[in-house]
């Protein structure tokens, strides 16, 4: 299935080089000015930038681990909306409580398609 999860892939790498390049330009900083304070500051936003990079690295694992959440829980769902389907008038709904029940799942359904960029 193709996802977004490619592009937050791209957006993490591309957050990394520009990551790289600005670590690279501190350094370069430190180097021409040289004193002690110039030096602390550009090593807390090196420090800083690594930051940065776990953070969005980790955003990128939990992107991943929710998308395989939400494909578990469609499919789970897909299953139950066919099985009710197939019950249907099998038990007095005069209330109206399954019919509701069954509406959600397909909006929940369609949610998770629209999210994922796939068709309902």
């Amino acid at each position: 299935m193709k996802t977004k999860n490619g592009t937050m892939r791209r957006a993490v790498a591309n957050l990394a080089e520009w990551c790289r390049e600005l670590r690279e330009s501190i350094r370069e900083e430190i180097r021409h000015h040289g004193d002690e304070d110039s030096e602390r500051r550009g090593r807390e936003r090196i420090a800083a930038i690594g930051r940065d990079i776990a953070a969005a690295r980790d955003a990128a694992k939990r992107a991943d681990a929710w998308q395989a959440v939400a494909e578990e829980l469609a499919g789970a769902v897909n299953s139950m909306l066919t099985q009710m389907d197939q019950m249907e008038g099998a038990f007095d709904d005069e209330d109206g409580t399954i019919a509701d029940a069954m509406d959600a799942g397909v909006e929940a359904l369609e949610s998770i398609h629209r999210i994922r960029g796939g068709a309902a």
